[in-house]
């Protein structure tokens, strides 16, 4: 059972490309590869962000009712856009780092909640209104809880 497990973890295309990303990365050859296969990962790199957009949009569109409305997603959000970047925060002003490196992992654990919450949802036949709330509540009290702590973290650092 572990074992299978463990192949069907390993054989994940996911897992996979994250291997292979890694060790280009690492080795260098991602500087060595034709412009044919880098500029269509240019192209996708660049889609990030707009399809990440679009997929929020898309969930805040299917809510039923008001997404703020919802004490339990305010208990998380909360959670999630201050309580824990701020312990996390507290946590790396005592690691040697420099400044960018400070900022940027600042930035990443204040970020608002996944998208991919929304998509484990659908994968696992659960209903999917709570987490597309969260995402979505995440994301508009991001624009308030992710400069906080930018500046906190330039406070400390």
């Amino acid at each position: 059972m572990l074992g299978e497990t463990l192949r069907t973890i390993l054989l994940n295309p996911n897992i996979i490309a994250t291997i292979i990303g890694l060790l280009f990365f690492i080795s260098g050859l991602n500087q060595a590869l034709p412009v044919m296969v880098m500029k269509p990962i240019e192209y996708v790199a660049t889609l990030n962000t707009p399809l990440s957009m679009i997929v929020i949009g898309a969930n805040l569109a299917t809510i039923k009712g008001k997404f703020y409305d919802d004490l339990e997603v305010w208990s998380l959000v909360f959670l999630r856009n201050l309580i824990f970047p701020l312990i996390l925060v507290a946590t790396l002003a005592f690691l040697p780092l420099s400044s960018t490196a400070f900022t940027a992992i600042t930035v990443m654990i204040s970020a608002p909640v996944a998208g991919l919450i929304v998509m484990l949802s659908l994968i696992n036949n659960q209903p999917v209104d709570f987490a597309s709330k969260v995402l979505c509540l995440s994301t508009v009290c991001s624009m308030i809880s992710l400069p906080l702590m930018i500046m906190l973290a330039n406070l400390i650092h």
